[in-house]
């Protein structure tokens, strides 16, 4: 761990392309979908192609399940084995309820990774705007 080095967390409603998550080391933590009644992770069970495929033919509307603390909780672990510092950036509070998951994630990772500052922002946008807002913070990170 680098203590201060800065790790950038998000959620995939941040809409950021594959590269740049890579170029930049950001940890995307997957949002949750209920679609036809059964759960989806965003990007891991199903792709965006595959999504709005599916979306097309729907005879109902999917709906989203907010991402557990546990995993907000396991992207801090795996962020902090290369960074002192982390900085979550999740959807507004008032939208959705990643943020509060993040922040009981925070609370819980007091314990387990004590040595580990954690900051939580309400972006207080979504979709590509919160992308705009998690990588321009990723790009800080990176030059220090």
């Amino acid at each position: 761990m680098i203590a201060n080095k800065v790790a950038i967390v998000s959620d995939t409603t941040a809409c950021i392309p594959q590269e740049m998550v890579q170029k930049y080391g950001i940890e995307i933590v997957p949002v949750v979908f209920i679609f036809e009644d059964k759960a989806y992770r965003d990007g891991v069970d199903m792709t965006t192609a595959e999504f709005y495929s599916r979306l097309r033919v729907a005879k109902k509307l999917p709906t989203t399940s907010v991402s557990v603390p546990d995993s907000y909780l396991s992207a801090y672990r795996k962020v902090s084995e290369k960074a002192g510092n982390i900085l979550c950036i999740t959807l507004p509070a008032k939208l959705s309820g990643m943020y509060n998951s993040a922040r009981l994630a925070m609370e819980m990772a007091k314990e387990s990774l004590p040595n580990v500052n954690i900051s939580l922002l309400d972006c207080g946008t979504a979709a590509a705007a919160q992308g705009l807002v998690v990588l321009a913070a990723a790009k800080a990170a990176a030059d220090g």
